[in-house]
């Protein structure tokens, strides 16, 4: 009923060879092989809390799983979204600084799936 993501890689090649270091506490473990595409489909990005920088940069942090293609957009109304970068999370988080934040009075940031 409840399953837990013990392990999340892709595969290089044609095997993958794999070890369950915390079986030895269950007393039936079962086990099933998810495609990388239904993870990464399931999984939102997360803005982590921003760096302040003192010479006024503003550094975000998006968090997701490695692989996982993204667009970061800002807005100051939330209706007109304009895209900021985009690339594939590598590390499974992404730092991007916006040296045109100290423009705006307010500004609003978001990350969707590419």
């Amino acid at each position: 009923m409840n399953w837990v993501a013990i392990r999340t890689d892709t595969l290089i090649g044609t095997n993958l060879n794999f070890t369950d270091t915390t079986a030895a506490g269950s007393r039936q473990p079962y086990y099933r092989i998810l495609p990388l595409d239904s993870k990464v489909n399931d999984q939102p990005f997360v803005l982590l809390p921003p760096s302040i920088e003192p010479a006024a940069s503003f550094t975000l942090h998006l968090a997701g799983m490695s692989g996982q293609p993204f667009r970061v957009q800002v807005t100051t109304n939330f209706m007109d979204w304009s895209d900021l970068t985009s690339g594939i999370l590598v590390n499974q988080v992404f730092d991007f600084t916006d040296p045109n934040a100290p423009q705006f009075n307010s500004r609003f940031y978001r990350a969707i799936k590419q």
